[in-house]
């Protein structure tokens, strides 16, 4: 076996169909079941076609499936899946990748899920290729957000080389960040002489990976294996938390703590209630507007299922699972909630506060006439 893990012949096959291309964007996925099997059956746009090939090599399961748009071709994409674990490539360009295989993708869902980190955890994953033997990493380029709602701010900075021409530590740009309240979305290194680099690749939170230069076979081990493994950290986290599922029905609720007094104004308490309205494809019932709490619940209509969220103190979110909530539905919200609000350590809230939720927490069933009321809202997908 190589040192990836990955099969040689596999390895070698990938490097032969995506090793020339300009540009090749992985994205880091979740699986509950063969994803080739569903992406072959899976229902597409009008017009739209896909023919695939799948093949095994050991324990990995191998795809190449190619997309047509009214009966002309518009490009490949390769899926390789390892248990839980499911990568999604492509050299044909980002425009295909946004267009086509991303959306095939998401079509799969909830059975297939991105696998996201949040900017501690993917600055880890970079130190620890460094740590391991991978080459020192030099930062390029990186993507900051901070702020909430209408006062979100995206920055795109390349980083400034110093007078011996050195771009500084990955470490480093994560800590200028942080310091500045804001963080990381996504970085952009290379190892090796930057005219010629060994390896040039970019890493998003949102698990999306460019490789501008570099073999497949050293992005996956050192890079993407460790983002998927994450998320299907993350995904235990969120799993068996509907109280259908836990003993007694006790409410096993989340702790999203933002690490500053973010709800101590009232206003951002009202832009957080707004920001519920951008949330795709849910229904949602204002219990409190956000004086001086926000309470809102929430109906997935992707899968049916129910959680409550209502702020916790001035810089702490609880999110409260109902009678049904899927893994699949809470790490949707909390992806959102950290996209569009604001970065947050996500914890299972019995960890930070032993003795359990209940004569606290009211956990509410979604039942009776609240979803019928004026307060309630429809959002679509």
């Amino acid at each position: 076996m190589a040192p990836s893990g990955l099969p040689p012949d596999l390895a070698s096959a990938l490097d032969d169909r995506l090793g020339k291309c300009r540009v090749v964007k992985i994205q880091c996925l979740l699986s509950d079941s063969d994803a080739g099997e569903r992406i072959k059956k899976a229902r597409l746009p009008g017009g739209w076609t896909v023919r695939g090939k799948l093949a095994k090599y050991g324990g990995f399961r191998h795809g190449e499936f190619e997309v047509s748009d009214g009966g002309r071709p518009a490009g490949i994409f390769h899926t390789v899946q390892a248990g839980d674990e499911l990568y999604a490539a492509t050299g044909a360009g980002a425009a295909f990748f946004s267009r086509y295989a991303s959306r095939i993708i998401r079509g799969l869902h909830p059975h297939v899920l991105a696998a996201t980190v949040n900017s501690e955890t993917m600055c880890k994953i970079l130190n620890d290729y460094e740590r391991d033997g991978g080459g020192r990493l030099s930062p390029k380029e990186s993507v900051r957000k901070k702020g909430h709602g209408a006062g979100l701010k995206t920055r795109r900075e390349w980083i400034p080389r110093d007078a011996a021409g050195d771009r500084g530590t990955v470490e480093k740009v994560f800590a200028d960040a942080r310091d500045g309240g804001w963080h990381i979305s996504s970085v952009r290194v290379f190892s090796g002489r930057e005219s010629k680099p060994d390896l040039d690749l970019s890493v998003s939170r949102k698990g999306l990976v460019s490789v501008y230069a570099g073999a497949f076979e050293a992005v996956f081990a050192w890079l993407l294996r460790p983002v998927a493994r994450k998320g299907i950290e993350s995904r235990a986290m969120f799993s068996g938390r509907g109280r259908s599922e836990t003993k007694g029905r006790e409410p096993m609720p989340l702790l999203v703590d933002f690490g500053t007094s973010v709800f101590r104004d009232e206003q951002i308490r009202k832009e957080f209630t707004r920001i519920m309205e951008r949330y795709p494809n849910c229904n949602y019932f204002v219990m409190h507007g956000g004086n001086p709490h926000t309470y809102i619940s929430v109906l997935d209509k992707n899968d049916y299922s129910a959680f409550s969220i209502r702020t916790m103190g001035d810089s702490r979110l609880l999110i409260i699972p109902q009678i049904k909530a899927s893994a699949a539905s809470l790490m949707r919200f909390s992806e959102f909630l950290n996209e569009s609000f604001r970065e947050g350590k996500i914890q299972d809230h019995a960890a930070v506060a032993p003795g359990g939720a209940r004569g606290w927490v009211r956990a509410r069933t979604i039942a009776g006439t609240g979803w019928r009321g004026s307060l309630t809202r429809t959002i679509p997908p």
